[in-house]
């Protein structure tokens, strides 16, 4: 048998009679030099937690305006002569407006980090309606319910000074990788955070066409998605906004300062979910990518610039625990509102809304960091999508909680909101069953030609 010559062109001769069993380890020495794996963003980890840490601190003002006021509720209703169902309709219109969205933590952190970023980030908006009675309770109290107002204009206008400053813009489509410099109008002021180059040879990222954010709702694994979240974020605001009017009757003896500090319980619930359940996120998500490589290769992994691989079911990674937790969530409620109605230990209702506002950090975390895996090239849109849709439908509950709690009394109203969230279960398993298959047919429509 003949060797062809140019079978070993360019072989080294050192090689050349070796077996085959000892040139298989030299594979990698041999072939062509490997290729370093492109950093999803320029910024480093601290940078990363500055700017969504910034990124919480301004979502936390638009759930803080409309829970400021809870516990001067009942003075509120006394100063205008109208009805606490009158009042709590004020409060639905602050929630109309947050419209503040987590997009910028999709442009600067791949899939496999964005779980403990979510936590942060959801600590602020979802925080605000706890610390927000809290120092509503004390002003009222003391300087009258006006100043809560000038306390909200004074601390706005600080966090604006910061973002001026401070933030850099990530969108992708003006910055890539936050190394591109933006236009002077996009800069901050003081360009402390990240790297940018102005290397002519470093293409900017093209212009991409206009997408209509709404086409985002025709597709049913998305619209299941914001559903669940929709529903929790409701029930959630069920529990916040009627407590001061609850507390209020069941505990008499409490006074503005003291059922504002009531909140704390619930808001401690959200600190401990955001810290542990944002890196139980990502643990289960790098436990099951090992899994996925170990069976089929580690050509399942996430992809830097279109999301997740299609034959990583990534929707598993987010949301096998969330069933878990929509069940404690669901007995929470019901034993919060019997707590209240039979007016037991106030320690008992307390401890309850710690684990309620466990629960729904872990449900939010997961179900927004799954709609960011689902639409990467469109993380502003999806997340602006999401906080319009939860907050309309936690407005909605507000408005009528009033009059179900009044029809119902407290025990029967949460059992039927804990089973609100019991009915919503199964739409977590549905995303899961239907979910790769639509999101595999959505990427190939997009990288099809034109």
């Amino acid at each position: 048998m003949q060797t062809d010559p140019k079978s070993i062109e360019g072989t080294d001769p050192a090689t050349i009679g070796t077996p085959r069993s000892a040139l298989e380890g030299q594979v990698v020495s041999l072939g062509a030099p490997q290729e370093t794996e492109k950093p999803y963003s320029v910024y480093s980890t601290k940078e990363k937690w500055f700017i969504v840490a910034l990124t919480s601190f301004a979502g936390l003002f638009s759930p803080l305006t409309a829970n400021i006021y809870l516990p001067a509720i009942p003075v509120l209703t006394v100063d205008f002569n109208k009805s606490t169902e009158l009042i709590n309709i004020t409060v639905t219109v602050y929630m109309i407006f947050q419209g503040l969205c987590a997009g910028s933590i999709g442009d600067i952190a791949a899939p496999a980090e964005r779980g403990g970023f979510y936590g942060l980030y959801n600590l602020g908006p979802t925080f605000g309606p706890c610390i927000g009675p809290v120092i509503g309770g004390a002003l009222s109290n003391g300087l009258g319910w006006r100043s809560i107002f000038w306390f909200l204009c004074i601390s706005s206008a600080t966090c604006f000074v910061f973002i001026v400053l401070f933030l850099p813009e990530t969108l992708r489509s003006l910055v890539g990788d936050g190394s591109v410099v933006p236009s002077k109008f996009y800069r901050p002021l003081i360009p402390v955070v990240g790297k940018t180059t102005s290397d002519p040879s470093f293409a900017r990222p093209s212009p991409k066409p206009f997408r209509n954010p709404l086409r985002i709702l025709n597709n049913l694994d998305i619209i299941l998605v914001l559903s669940v979240n929709a529903v929790i974020n409701s029930l959630f605001y069920g529990v916040t906004a009627s407590m001061s009017t609850l507390f209020s009757e069941a505990y008499p003896s409490l006074n503005q300062i003291q059922i504002g500090l009531c909140y704390l319980a619930m808001g401690g619930g959200l600190v401990f979910g955001s810290y542990v359940l944002g890196r139980v996120l990502d643990q289960e998500y790098g436990k099951l990518r090992r899994s996925v490589m170990a069976v089929q290769g580690p050509g399942n992994t996430e992809k830097s610039e279109t999301g997740i691989d299609d034959n990583f079911p990534i929707e598993k990674a987010r949301l096998r625990l969330v069933p878990f937790s929509m069940l404690i969530f669901a007995a929470c409620c019901a034993g919060y509102g019997w707590c209240v109605q039979e007016r037991v230990n106030l320690s008992g209702p307390l401890l309850l809304q710690v684990t309620i506002g466990f629960t729904t950090m872990g449900i939010m975390t997961s179900t927004q960091s799954l709609l960011v895996d689902l639409m990467p090239s469109q993380s502003s849109s999806i997340s602006a999508c999401n906080n319009f849709i939860r907050c309309i439908a936690g407005a909605a509950l507000v408005a009528v909680m009033d009059l179900i709690l009044r029809a119902l009394g407290a025990g029967w109203t949460y059992i039927l909101l804990g089973g609100i969230c019991v009915l919503t279960i199964p739409l977590v398993y549905l995303i899961m069953y239907i979910g790769p298959p639509r999101r595999i047919k959505r990427r190939r429509a997009l990288a099809a030609p034109p």
